[in-house]
């Protein structure tokens, strides 16, 4: 096939030849699913720590400059991968924390110390996705607690306990969290207000800025499924 020599960009490239975002926008969504689908199974010594895949991205640009038909391009191809772990489109801290924890790592107040003492938690990387094209619609407007938890669990190792509930906390074991986003400047000010400035999620956030490129489809063509064959077999190569 004459695609087969092509690097993994080119391919992605080549399959949303015809789409309407800027290239800088797939090459960064790319990038984000990449670490997403990879989780804790890659990563770079960093002292006596590790780098992994997962991050934190933000596309910023105008209204129009079409961050949303990039991201959602992005999350149906690695749906079609087989990735599941897909976060809600809209949370409260404690609701992604649960859903992030999972039914079996809710842990009642009177058992932390047995935990802490005896083990028993699901020892299985807790990973997640957020896709959120607008970003202010999942985490909402200067929610400075919900940031500040994202940043903390970017590159967190171990069992990550928050209290969720009056009697009961959620233990999460590796959060690897991966956030592909969407955002306007002035929606920006609007969820990082001034006191956000001296959290952490900003040594971890990556904003992508995209121009509009002038391409308006009325009916966007189908991605080619030669090139789509492809890709998924090399994600698929990829992980393993």
């Amino acid at each position: 096939m004459r695609y087969e020599q092509e690097d993994i960009f080119d391919l992605y490239l080549a399959r949303l030849v015809d789409s309407e975002p800027p290239n800088t926008f797939h090459r960064w969504c790319l990038l984000t699913i990449i670490g997403a689908w990879l989780g804790r199974r890659v990563w770079l010594p960093f002292g006596s720590a590790r780098i992994n895949c997962n991050m934190y991205v933000m596309l910023m640009g105008k209204a129009g400059s079409r961050k949303s038909t990039a991201i959602k391009a992005a999350v149906n191809f690695i749906k079609s991968a087989g990735y599941t772990k897909i976060a809600a489109g809209k949370s409260s801290k404690e609701a992604f924390l649960l859903d992030l924890a999972g039914d079996s790592n809710i842990i009642a107040a009177q058992d932390i110390l047995e935990t802490n003492l005896f083990g028993g938690s699901n020892r299985e990387d807790a990973e997640i996705l957020i896709a959120a094209d607008e970003f202010n619609v999942f985490v909402g407007n200067g929610n400075i607690e919900f940031l500040t938890e994202l940043g903390n669990m970017w590159d967190y190792e171990g069992e990550f306990k928050s209290r969720v509930k009056n009697s009961a906390s959620a233990c999460i074991y590796n959060p690897t969290i991966s956030i592909l986003a969407g955002n306007t400047s002035t929606n920006f000010s609007l969820a990082f207000p001034v006191e956000a400035i001296g959290q952490g999620i900003f040594s971890r956030l990556l904003l992508i800025h995209g121009d509009k490129t002038g391409k308006h489809l009325t009916i966007p063509p189908q991605p080619n499924e030669e090139i789509h064959s492809i890709l998924i077999e090399r994600f698929h190569l990829m992980r393993e």
